[in-house]
């Protein structure tokens, strides 16, 4: 009797721990997103320049959109209520269209008399965003951040469209564009099946990015479609 009465105790207390265990965030029901991940990037770069600008009304179309790639990582971590801090890093490389005609002496690139050239920049971003995340499911969820991104150029140069182009100004960040850029980023972007992701972010240029003493001002925005896999 008494064994029985044991067994039945046993069993009990079994039974609480598991139900209590299913009612817990640490239950293997939780949603995937709770815990700190990594996540690896890749993207596709939209280069959007805007206008040189001379004087206090003077305005310059030098440069149009081009494309590029960046891969890099991000750190993603929860404070609880949906909140979360992401920093990363990632590596680029990216162009612009360059087709404008030079033989005003003003113009940032000088002397040349015709340009039809694109230009290529290697450099390196590191995004530092905050954001919240709306849980669908537990292994689905939508997240939407924004915060400041510090850009640094590594090189870059300007190249004709002619077969075996060659470079037409050497290396602008020695004198044309300023090697670092700050700007404020805004993004959403989809987690599922625990670790993949897809997004879409827009970069707004906040650094006056000439360094040519006739030009006031330039800057340069970037809208990025990326995608990912967490772990």
């Amino acid at each position: 009797m008494k064994a029985k009465v044991l067994t039945a105790a046993l069993a009990a207390v079994a039974l609480t721990s598991v139900t209590a265990a299913a009612q817990s965030p640490a239950y293997s029901e939780e949603y995937a997103y709770d815990n700190p991940f990594w996540g690896l990037r890749a993207s596709l770069d939209v280069s959007c320049p805007g206008k040189w600008k001379f004087g206090s009304d003077n305005k310059i179309k030098i440069f149009g959109p081009g494309a590029g790639v960046a891969l890099g990582a991000v750190y993603n971590h929860p404070f609880g209520g949906g909140l979360y801090v992401e920093p990363g890093v990632s590596f680029f490389y990216d162009t612009m269209d360059a087709e404008f005609d030079t033989s005003d002496s003003d113009t940032p690139v000088g002397s040349l008399d015709r340009i039809d050239a694109w230009v290529g920049t290697w450099g390196m971003r590191v995004p530092v965003m905050v954001g919240y995340r709306i849980d669908f499911t537990p292994t689905t969820a939508l997240f939407l951040s924004t915060g400041p991104q510090l850009e640094v150029g590594f090189t870059a140069h300007l190249t004709d469209d002619m077969p075996g182009g060659s470079s037409l100004a050497g290396e602008l960040y020695d004198t044309l564009f300023r090697r670092f850029d700050c700007q404020w980023k805004i993004g959403a972007g989809v987690a599922f099946g625990s670790n993949y992701y897809i997004g879409v972010d827009a970069a707004f240029g906040l650094v006056n990015l000439s360094k040519h003493s006739n030009a006031t001002s330039f800057h340069r925005n970037l809208v990025t479609f990326s995608v990912g896999y967490n772990f």
